[in-house]
């Protein structure tokens, strides 16, 4: 199963309106059970990305995480307040297909160039 258009730059078009979406940020802190982290993005094609993830506190110890970015469309609640289209990290039900945790930066790498090489291959013609 597929979360995302892969292979087509959705990155900055709400798939539901021709407005702009909001790209993820090339940093930012992490939300939920990833609130102890701050990310920082390395690479990214399209919508694949390469992220480091270090600990908010500081330290040494730095994390890698390999994501395809998913196209969240403009919301409105009940009590008025929008949200705008955006781009979002996947799920930790969708960690495997569209996230994953490398062992180290070499892994990533290797893992981001699989993931944009297979994708490309998904474009038609």
């Amino acid at each position: 199963m597929r979360f995302l258009p892969a292979g087509v730059d959705f990155s900055h078009q709400n798939p539901h309106n021709p407005a702009t979406m909001q790209p993820i940020p090339n940093k930012f802190d992490g939300r939920a059970d990833q609130r102890d982290y701050r990310f920082s993005l390395v690479k990214r094609q399209n919508n694949v990305c390469l992220f480091e993830k270090t600990y908010k506190s500081g330290g040494p110890v730095k994390f890698y995480e390999v994501v395809r970015l998913l196209p969240v469309p403009e919301k409105t609640f009940p009590s008025g307040k929008t949200y705008p289209a955006h781009e979002a990290m996947p799920n930790p039900s969708q960690w495997g297909e569209a996230g994953w945790t490398p062992t180290d930066l070499a892994d990533a790498h290797t893992v981001f160039n699989r993931w944009v090489e297979e994708d490309s291959r998904l474009v038609p013609a």
